[in-house]
C-alpha cells in the first residue's frame, strides 16, 4: 500500500471468522462475519474508514451479510457493503427493504452473484 492512502475500505467474501478479526492502525472496522448468519455458507463483510474521517456504523435489522456506515467528507453519505451467497434465495422485498433503511445519498459495495432471478428482471 505504499504510496496510496486510501479513506474506505469495502471489501466482500471476507471469509473472516470472529476469531480473526483483521484491524490496521488507521482505521476504524466493521465486520459482519459469515458464521453469525449460517454456518455453512462462506462470506461476510467488512468496511474499514480512516479513524481521521468523522463516522458512524448504522445498525440494519437483517438477514443479509451486510454492513453499512455513514461517513462525512465534504458531504455526509452512506458506503453500504454487501455479500449474496451464489445460492441464497434472495427475494426483491429483502433488496428493497435494506435500500429503504439506508439514508441517501448512499453507495452500494457488493459481491451480489448474480444468479438470482431478480437480476433478469
Amino acid at each position: 500500500m505504499r504510496g496510496y492512502d486510501p479513506i474506505v475500505f469495502c471489501c466482500q467474501e471476507t471469509y473472516l471468522k470472529s476469531t480473526n478479526i483483521i484491524n490496521f492502525r488507521k482505521y476504524s472496522s466493521y465486520h459482519i462475519f459469515s458464521e453469525a448468519i449460517d454456518t455453512r455458507t462462506p462470506g461476510g463483510v467488512t468496511i474499514m474508514i480512516k479513524k481521521t474521517i468523522p463516522h458512524r456504523q448504522i445498525s440494519l435489522n437483517t438477514n443479509l451479510q451486510v454492513v453499512a456506515v455513514t461517513l462525512s467528507l465534504h458531504k455526509t453519505m452512506t458506503l453500504c457493503s454487501i455479500y449474496i451467497p451464489p445460492r441464497y434465495p434472495l427475494g426483491g422485498n429483502e433488496l428493497d427493504q435494506l435500500i429503504s433503511r439506508l439514508p441517501s445519498p448512499f453507495i452500494l459495495f457488493g459481491d451480489m452473484n448474480a444468479h438470482s432471478t431478480i437480476w433478469r428482471n
